[in-house]
């Protein structure tokens, strides 16, 4: 249900942040529609952004991002990817 307002605010900031900038991602959500198809989607709509690699002591790899899960990493939930 949140994934609209998600969208709508990683289109903000692709409009503030500034060349040769970076905009990491992070959300509380294990669900793909919230965290790697969504940061895809915005990839999608913003060609002069890509990807960037992340460096984490946990989690592991999902999309073009990483996600932490509470039975592998003893976290919370999270999808977290940068783009740039």
């Amino acid at each position: 249900r949140l994934a609209a307002t998600q969208a709508h605010v990683l289109d903000i900031a692709a409009t503030l942040v500034k060349p040769g900038g970076r905009i990491v991602y992070v959300v509380c959500s294990l669900l793909d529609e919230e965290g790697a198809g969504q940061f895809d989607g915005f990839l999608e709509s913003h060609p002069d952004l890509a990807a960037r690699p992340l460096s984490l002591p946990l989690g592991s790899e999902r999309g073009k991002g990483m996600r932490l899960t509470p039975l592998s990493d003893g976290t919370d939930g999270f999808f977290i990817a940068c783009a740039g």
